[in-house]
């Protein structure tokens, strides 16, 4: 959730159309994700989390008030994308690297993970659009 909030903020940000859809199919991707991740869990008989995490929160908060006061760069908006799919990255191996996984969420996971490493290695080629 964090990561698509940020994406899809980066997009609502962007002053050209490619980074906008670019950062909207992010967002997307990510909402999926989360959406795959939700079954898989009720499936499991676990509830899904209804919201992202407070720190991620607090941040997003910060990044408005400060891009309300001193205006938002697209730079350190994409910047902020990158680091919130890094986390999403280090997330995904924490879980997998855990071995409590069942197979089946294992398997979603592992898809995920190779999913936002490859589109994580693309991200750099965004900020020509910045």
């Amino acid at each position: 959730m964090d990561c698509e909030q940020t994406f899809a903020h980066c997009a609502r940000r962007a002053d050209s159309f490619d980074l906008c859809h670019a950062c909207l199919a992010r967002a997307r991707t990510f909402h999926r994700a989360a959406e795959e991740l939700s079954v898989c869990l009720v499936v499991q008989g676990e509830l899904p989390p209804e919201h992202g995490s407070w720190d991620a929160t607090l941040r997003r908060t910060w990044r408005d008030v400060r891009g309300w006061l001193m205006g938002a760069q697209v730079k350190e908006l994409l910047l902020e994308c990158e680091r919130v799919e890094h986390e999403a990255l280090l997330r995904y191996r924490h879980a997998l690297r855990s071995g409590r996984l069942p197979q089946a969420l294992d398997e979603v996971v592992t898809r995920q993970y190779h999913r936002t490493e490859k589109a994580h290695q693309l991200l750099p080629a965004l900020e020509k659009f910045a």
